[in-house]
Order: C-alpha cells, then sequence, then structure tokens
C-alpha cells in the first residue's frame, strides 16, 4: 500500500484564486447581458409615456376622443381619432320595454 503524498491536491490560494477568477467572469456577464435590456425597456416606456401625453393634450387640443392602437405582432402603434357619436335628440320616446322603469333616485 502507497503513502500518500502531502503535496497531492491544491492549496487554499489555489482555490480562492480560481473562485475570483469565476466570480469576475459572472459579474462582467451579468452587467453586460442585464445592464443592456434594461435600458431598452427604460427607452421604451419613456418613448410609451411621451406619446400617451401627446394623445391626451392632442384630445384636448381638438376637442375629438382620440385612441392610441398598440398592434403586437406587427410592434407598431398609430392613434386614431374617433368621429364624435351623434347627440340624442330629446324628444326621443323610449322604447316599449322601459315605459315600466322607475327612474327616480334609489331611496337611501
Amino acid at each position: 500500500m502507497k503513502a500518500a503524498r502531502p503535496d497531492a491536491g491544491f492549496t487554499l490560494l489555489e482555490l480562492l484564486v480560481v473562485l475570483l477568477v469565476i466570480v469576475l467572469v459572472t459579474g462582467v456577464f451579468t452587467t453586460t447581458i442585464g445592464g443592456g435590456f434594461g435600458v431598452h425597456i427604460r427607452n421604451a416606456s419613456r418613448t410609451l409615456a411621451a406619446e400617451l401625453e401627446y394623445v391626451g393634450q392632442r384630445a384636448i387640443t381638438t376637442g375629438q376622443t382620440q385612441r392610441m392602437v398598440i398592434d403586437l405582432d406587427q410592434q407598431l402603434y398609430r392613434v386614431e381619432e374617433l368621429p364624435t357619436p351623434p347627440l340624442p335628440s330629446e324628444a326621443a320616446e323610449l322604447p316599449e320595454h322601459a315605459e315600466g322603469l322607475d327612474l327616480a333616485a334609489p331611496i337611501e
């Protein structure tokens, strides 16, 4: 039976150096990959917020109903102006099924 050699294996210093290299490489890749993705999301959200603000201001300025349509399949968006609905005439009569309805405020 052979006796174990006392110099077999790794020293604590070698293990710490390898562990340090692994941590540094992981940190560099994590900040490179994660940081770029976060910047794109942040920029896209700022652009969307600015566009929504524009749609709101456009609706106030024109007095028309506006809507923003977002097409996720094509990754596009557009602003549409909706036509104003016709005003109901005051002389319009209630439909037959509404004759028995009580239009008074509810009793609390």
